[in-house]
Order: C-alpha cells, then sequence, then structure tokens
C-alpha cells in the first residue's frame, strides 16, 4: 500500500484498520477549542453588560429616589408652612405668626389664663430669628383680606400714645404690639384704636409730673441703696430672712399699687431668673395670689447686668428687674405689680448703691 503522508493507520479491537485524516483530526480538536473559547468570551460579555446594566439602573434608582426625596422635604416644609401661616391666635379670629408659640400652650385649662383670653389679650413668644417688624409686616398682608381696617401705627418712642399697630373691624379695635421678643394681642375699642389709647398714657403723664414736682424723702442712711422719692409715697421697711438685710415697699398715699426693693439672695447662688421665680413663687404664698413669669430678656441697669421680666395674672401686668447690690454682692429684685407704674420707672432711673454696708 502506497504510503501518503495524510494518513495514519490505527489498529482497532476487531483488527480492522481504519484510516483517520490527520488534518481533519487537528482540525476538529482546534474548532472545539476556538468553540470553548468563544463561549467563554462570550459569557464574559454578557456578564459585563449585565454589571454595567446593574449599574445604570442602581444609579437611575439613586436619582430617583433623591429627586423623591427632595419633593417630599418642600412638600413637607410647603404643608408645615400652611398649617403655621393658618392657625389662629389664641383667643382670636385671626392668624398667629408664623412659628410663633403660644404663651400659656402648656396651661390653658388654668382660670388665670382663661381669664387673661376672655378680657381680650394673648401673648406668643416670637422664633430667636423674628422681630416685632416681620410680625406688622405679616398682618399688613394677612389682615385687609379678612375685613381688618389699619388705623393708626405708633412708634416706640412715641410720647403722647402706646406703642403698637391699630386695626378695626367693624365695632370692635384690635393692638398688636411688643414687649420682650414677644408679641401681644390686645382688644380694644375702636375709639382706643382710632386715639392709639392716648387716654392711658395721658394718666401716666400726670403721675409722673406728681413724682417730680413734690417734695423728696430718702431712704435710711443704713440701708444699701439711695433714693429720693416723693413725700407722696411712704417707705415701709420689713425683715426678710437674709442676715440682718431688709426690704422696701413703696406705696403712694390713697393708692393701692405696691413697689417692692428686696434682696433675693448673695450673686451666685442663683440665676437671675431663678430668684425671680422664687421671688414670684414666695409673694404668691404670702399674698395668696397667682402671678407668673410671662417672659424676661437680659438687660443693664446701672452698667451692671440684669435681668428684667414680664408677669401676670389675668388681665393685670407688671415687671420685675433683678439687679445686683456690689456694697453687699446680694441681689434683689425691684418689682411692681402694675402696668406702666410711674414710681417703677423713676426707681429705675434714680436707685443708685451705697459704697459699702455693714450687715
Amino acid at each position: 500500500m502506497p504510503k501518503h503522508p495524510n494518513n495514519v493507520i490505527f489498529k482497532v479491537r476487531k483488527g480492522r484498520i481504519k484510516k483517520v485524516n490527520r488534518i481533519g483530526v487537528v482540525l476538529k480538536t482546534k474548532s472545539k477549542q476556538q468553540k470553548r473559547v468563544l463561549q467563554q468570551i462570550q459569557r464574559q460579555f454578557v456578564g459585563t453588560v449585565l454589571l454595567f446594566a446593574i449599574f445604570l439602573l442602581s444609579i437611575a434608582l439613586l436619582v430617583l429616589l433623591g429627586l423623591w426625596t427632595y419633593r417630599y422635604i418642600v412638600a413637607l416644609r410647603s404643608e408645615k408652612e400652611a398649617v403655621l401661616s393658618t392657625e389662629q391666635v389664641y383667643g382670636f379670629d385671626i392668624p398667629a405668626y408664623p412659628g410663633s408659640e403660644f404663651i400659656f400652650s402648656n396651661d390653658t385649662d388654668d382660670e388665670t389664663v382663661k381669664h387673661f383670653i376672655s378680657l381680650g389679650n394673648s401673648v406668643y413668644r416670637l422664633p430667636k430669628d423674628a422681630e416685632i417688624a416681620d410680625v406688622f409686616s405679616f398682618y399688613v398682608e394677612q389682615l385687609p383680606p379678612k375685613e381688618w381696617q389699619h388705623v393708626l401705627s405708633v412708634s416706640i418712642t412715641s410720647e403722647d400714645r402706646l406703642f403698637g399697630e391699630y386695626w378695626v373691624k367693624g365695632d370692635k379695635g384690635l393692638r398688636i404690639y411688643s414687649r420682650l421678643n414677644d408679641v401681644w394681642y390686645q382688644t380694644v375699642t375702636v375709639k382706643q384704636a382710632q386715639t392709639g389709647l392716648e387716654d392711658e398714657v395721658k394718666k401716666e403723664i400726670a403721675r409722673k409730673l406728681l413724682l417730680l414736682t413734690t417734695e423728696k424723702a430718702d431712704l435710711l442712711p443704713d440701708f444699701p441703696w439711695r433714693l429720693n422719692f416723693p413725700t407722696e409715697y411712704t417707705a415701709k421697711y420689713y425683715a426678710t430672712g437674709i442676715k440682718s438685710f431688709q426690704g422696701v415697699s413703696f406705696q403712694r398715699l390713697g393708692d393701692n399699687s405696691i413697689i417692692y426693693l428686696e434682696p433675693v439672695g448673695y450673686n451666685g447662688g442663683n440665676t437671675y431668673d431663678g430668684y425671680i421665680d422664687n421671688f414670684i413663687a414666695s409673694f404668691n404664698k404670702k399674698h395668696k395670689s397667682k402671678w407668673q413669669v410671662v417672659n424676661s430678656v437680659e438687660t443693664e441697669f446701672r452698667g451692671e447686668y440684669a435681668v428684667r421680666a414680664t408677669v401676670n395674672k389675668g388681665s393685670d401686668f407688671g415687671s420685675i428687674v433683678a439687679v445686683k447690690n456690689n456694697s453687699n454682692t446680694l441681689i434683689y429684685v425691684i418689682a411692681a405689680f402694675e402696668e406702666n407704674e410711674p414710681f417703677f420707672n423713676y426707681m429705675l432711673q434714680n436707685l443708685t448703691q451705697v459704697e459699702t454696708v455693714q450687715p
């Protein structure tokens, strides 16, 4: 049999000779390897495509989630602002300033608060970033659509009218003003709104003139404060329980209003606000009354740190100032339980300390 380079002779079990093409074997072997490589490449390609698709889908989901979160926050804020803008002032049919808080929100069932509201008053604590000018601007937009007519603006520097913005609706008037980082609402008559409560100012001016024109008396020589006060007022000294240091009260003859100057503790023994709270608690217990602190603000007295508080009992308002006496390091309160008490303001302007005091 002639030899052929491309032919290979194999022996099989039955002795038969089978001719196999060598090139075919080689080609067949290479074809299988290529197929496996191609399949592996295809699998890798498909895996890569899937991973890329998953990556793109993840980004898309994150973007959608971000957009949904943003819209939700915007909607939530809008809803909150809408609620704040439509909340009514407690006791009044006008909207509350957004972000403000009714000071007696936790005591609405208290009889004193109920009486305070029934007399046509309400008071809200302003947000930290708000000023009374913002409040006034808010009501310029909010009240006219509710048939309120703005009739008068009185600046805080006015000497013949009471500070505030005055509104009229039908047969009732409204005064909106501020004392200490707050906003007050007061029901007044139409005439009072149109005149800016000038009658009340005239009464106060008459009492102030009396303080300036009458003869003066002095406090006791051993008292740690100095004050020349009108003889129309009597000074009564009383024990306080702080060593031998006394307090003193002032009362005008024929008048029920009393102004107090009383030591309440040593400097550093409590905060100024804490001393005011203690004084109010003691005063209420002694006089069986229900005065409470509405708010307080830091201030100065004779260049020294002090705290001034507004107090309230029903429709009555008063003021308390906590100050330090450097001669004996005691904290004193100057307290008046009547609104715009002239003698209280007179004391703030004329009260001075002595150099040294021996208890």
